[in-house]
C-alpha cells in the first residue's frame, strides 16, 4: 500500500526487504531492494541491504562495490568507521578463498563471481580498511578483534595485536575477544596467563568452536600438560576441526611422549 506513497517513505521499503528476508525469498528481496534503490540512491542502509544480499550470494567482490557505496552516504563517523571493517572482514573472506584455491591447485577460479586477486593483495585491502576504520572510531571491538587475530596468525606485530586485542575485550567480553588475547599471549610466550583467559573465553563459549578447544590445547602442550592437550584436541576435532592439523599434534605429542 505504502510503496506508492508520494513522497515515498524509506522505512516502508525496508520493512518489505526484512519480511521477505524472513520468508526466505531472495527473488522478491531483489525486486523489492531494486526498487527501493531506485527512489533512495543515497541511502546507505539499501546500499548495505544490496552487500548483504550478493554476500549470500557468495559475490564477494560486489559485496566489497556496495559496502564502498554504502560508505559514501553513511551518516556519521560511527557508521562510517562500522562498514569500513566491514569491507575489511570482506577482503578477509576473499583471501581465505584465494588461499583454498591455491591449496587445491586452482589458478583460477570457475565459481559464480571469480576471485582474481592473490592472497597477499586481499589481505593488505583488509588491513587497509580495518586501518580506515579505526581512524574514524577506534572503539569498534569487532575489527580491533579480526585485524588482531589475522595478525596474530600471521605472526607479526603481536605488540599492536595485544593491544587492540586487549582494548576489544575491553570493550565486549565475549569468548572470541577472550580467544583472541589469550592467543596472542600463547604467541608472545606468556603461557599462563594465555590460559586464565582462555578458560574465560571457554566458559562463555555456547557455540562449540573448534578453534578454542584447538588452541586451549596448543596452550596446554606449551605448558606441559600433555594428557589435558590431547583431551582438547581430540574435542577440536569432534567439533569440526581441520582432522589434517590435528592429526599432526597428535603426532607430535606421541612422538614427545616416547622420548
Amino acid at each position: 500500500k505504502h510503496r506508492d506513497d508520494n513522497p515515498p517513505n524509506e522505512e516502508y521499503y525496508i520493512a518489505i526487504i526484512d519480511i521477505y528476508n524472513y520468508l526466505k525469498e531472495p527473488d522478491s528481496v531483489r525486486y523489492y531492494t531494486a526498487e527501493a534503490m531506485q527512489r533512495f540512491p543515497k541511502s546507505s542502509a539499501l546500499h548495505l541491504y544490496h552487500g548483504s544480499q550478493r554476500l549470500q550470494e557468495e559475490d564477494l567482490m560486489g559485496c566489497i562495490e556496495s559496502f564502498c557505496e554504502a560508505e559514501k552516504y553513511a551518516e556519521n563517523d560511527t557508521m562510517r568507521g562500522q562498514i569500513l571493517g566491514y569491507i575489511g572482514d570482506i577482503y578477509q573472506q576473499v583471501a581465505q578463498r584465494r588461499e583454498e584455491l591455491d591449496k587445491a591447485g586452482i589458478k583460477r577460479d570457475y565459481a559464480t563471481y571469480p576471485i582474481k586477486m592473490s592472497y597477499k593483495k586481499a589481505m593488505q585491502k583488509c588491513y587497509l580498511y580495518y586501518d580506515l576504520a579505526l581512524e574514524h572510531h577506534y572503539d569498534n571491538a569487532s575489527v580491533l578483534n579480526n585485524y588482531a587475530y589475522f595478525l596474530s596468525l600471521e605472526n607479526r606485530e603481536l605488540d599492536r595485536a595485544e593491544q587492540m586485542s586487549k582494548r576489544a575485550i575491553e570493550l565486549e567480553r565475549n569468548a572470541s575477544n577472550l580467544d583472541t588475547y589469550a592467543w596472542i599471549l600463547h604467541l608472545r610466550g606468556d603461557d599462563k596467563q594465555a590460559q586464565q583467559y582462555m578458560r574465560q573465553a571457554l566458559s562463555r563459549d555456547s557455540d562449540k568452536s573448534p578453534d578454542l578447544q584447538q588452541h586451549y590445547g596448543d596452550i596446554l602442550y606449551a605448558l606441559g600438560e600433555y594428557t589435558m592437550a590431547k583431551s582438547y584436541w581430540q574435542r577440536a576435532l569432534e567439533y569440526g576441526a581441520d582432522a589434517e592439523e590435528i592429526e599432526q599434534r597428535l603426532r607430535m605429542l606421541d612422538e614427545k611422549q616416547q622420548k
